[in-house]
């Protein structure tokens, strides 16, 4: 049962890679430094869905796919910051689906996303810069933060991912 169990986190894991990254490159706004997308609102759903290490690699492979092909220069920050930021809302927010957990889940998120963003830029482009940058980039993760909190209430409703959290919530009690 365990190895099916892998088999279907592997594959839902590749597929939220590939959602985050086609909505990462298909809706783009371009910014002083990187751009705007709602490649986000995915990584969100995939810390409901996915336990966190997978929504951590879900996060980073699929946004590093997309920063490859329009933002070469970004591709690790991007793998590591997203993965981070994943891993961390999904901590939050994976055993208590509660819409208060999920804003904080998706608020510390963005903050993460910020930060590391900034810290790349500050070193890379200079402080000046990465700090000019700060009010244009918050605007990604608020409304991605916006959307999620709908789409998460939607998908809680969606009886195959309620069973499927529900069966990896007790393989974790399981293990324990």
């Amino acid at each position: 049962m365990k190895s099916k169990n892998l088999i279907l986190d592997i594959c839902l894991t590749a597929i939220f890679a590939a959602l985050i990254a086609i909505a990462t490159m298909v809706l783009q706004i371009p910014l002083a430094y990187g751009y705007l997308n709602c490649g986000d609102l995915f990584i969100f759903c995939a810390c409901f869905v996915l336990r966190p290490r997978y929504a951590a690699a879900a996060a980073g492979i699929g946004s590093a796919i997309a920063d490859l092909i329009a933002f070469p220069l970004y591709a690790p920050v991007t793998l590591v910051v997203k993965a981070i930021m994943a891993f961390t809302a999904g901590l939050i927010m994976y055993k208590r689906p509660k819409i208060q957990y999920n804003l904080l889940a998706f608020v510390t998120a963005g903050i993460i996303m910020l930060a590391g963003y900034f810290v790349f830029e500050g070193f890379y482009y200079g402080w000046a810069g990465a700090i000019a940058n700060i009010p244009l980039s918050s605007i990604q993760p608020a409304v991605c933060t916006a959307a999620a909190l709908g789409v998460v209430e939607i998908l809680k409703r969606v009886p195959q991912i309620t069973a499927y959290r529900e069966k990896n919530l007790s393989v974790n009690e399981e293990e324990k």
